[in-house]
């Protein structure tokens, strides 16, 4: 009975990519692989937390960003062959706490990306959006090649 619900709620969701290095919430490579040489385990840890899982939802361009650190919902729009920019919005457990816009270029299962992303380090204990910092952010993504590139790699 549980699958069927899931499955249900899950109709027109679709894997779009796991990102193993994400934009979102890109603090990342600004935060913390610069300590790695101090703690290891703790930035290894901070790695796992970012790593995305980003769906495709039943409306067009429009996807849905996953994993332990942070929450997104984004549109993406074509600007030609296999290059796309992004623009969505970053939050914690539904709390918003920043935005980011990428461009990206993805060839076959692999897209790589540039970011800006504003970030707020709002949290639902301290809900404060004062202090806003930029941060700049890079992604790389993995994951099944989309129908519409598939035509462009014959």
């Amino acid at each position: 009975m549980i699958l069927v619900f899931a499955s249900a709620a899950l109709a027109g969701f679709g894997l779009d990519r796991v990102d193993l290095l994400s934009a979102d919430p890109g603090t990342f490579l600004a935060d913390d692989i610069s300590r790695f040489s101090d703690s290891p385990t703790g930035v290894s840890v901070r790695w796992f937390e970012q790593v995305s899982v980003v769906l495709d939802t039943p409306a067009e361009r429009l996807h849905v960003g996953l994993s332990l650190a942070s929450q997104s919902l984004a549109i993406e729009q074509s600007l030609g062959a296999w290059t796309a920019w992004q623009a969505g919005l970053s939050t914690s457990l539904g709390l918003p706490r920043g935005a980011f816009v990428d461009v990206s270029f993805r060839r076959g299962a692999v897209r790589v990306a540039a970011a800006v992303n504003l970030h707020t380090g709002a949290t639902w204990s301290r809900p404060q959006w004062t202090s806003i910092r930029v941060l700049p952010a890079i992604a790389v993504g993995v994951g099944p090649v989309p129908r519409e590139t598939a035509v462009w790699m014959d």
